[in-house]
């Protein structure tokens, strides 16, 4: 894929602690991730030579100076959150991934989310926790892949993690 993605960058639709995501200048369903930091690129690489369905599908890491360009699928919805039958979001984020991590009762904290969530979100709590639990067993950091989920073909899918 020639994409000359250091050269051309689209606007740019959002930033973590350590990178910048922009869209693709000339595909849609790409986005174009860039940073300085070795580990961002170690994932892509992982990703890029060991696809996952419950990852972003990489297709080019280019290196221009100290900034690496990471072109990725773009995701549904990345800023996907649930939301209390208050209307709120959950506890500032996604789900509290860290209380349900150290939580004995998995069952228990999953029933009490199951209770504050807005009805039609209902179902997708055990998908999230299924989700997160599929991801760590290939690897994937638990806690930053909980925070960095977004949808894909109405499932979840993961666009920044540690492994």
């Amino acid at each position: 894929m020639e994409t000359n993605t250091a050269m051309k960058l689209g606007t740019k639709i959002g930033e973590g602690n350590r990178s910048k995501v922009y869209n693709h200048p000339t595909n849609n369903n790409l986005v174009i991730k860039v940073t300085t930091k070795k580990e961002e690129k170690e994932v892509a690489d992982y990703f890029l030579n060991n696809p996952s369905s419950l990852f972003v599908t990489i297709y080019e890491i280019e290196k221009i100076g100290n900034k690496y360009y990471i072109v990725a699928e773009k995701v549904e919805n990345a800023d996907f959150k649930f939301k209390t039958k208050k209307g709120t979001f959950f506890l500032e984020n996604k789900f509290n991934a860290p209380n349900y991590k150290l939580n004995t009762g998995r069952e228990d904290y999953i029933n009490y989310v199951k209770s504050i969530v807005i009805d039609s979100q209902i179902e997708l709590v055990d998908e999230y926790y299924n989700f997160l639990e599929e991801a760590e067993k290939i690897g994937m950091d638990f806690f930053d892949t909980a925070w960095n989920i977004g949808l894909k073909n109405g499932k979840f899918i993961c666009f920044d993690t540690s492994i």
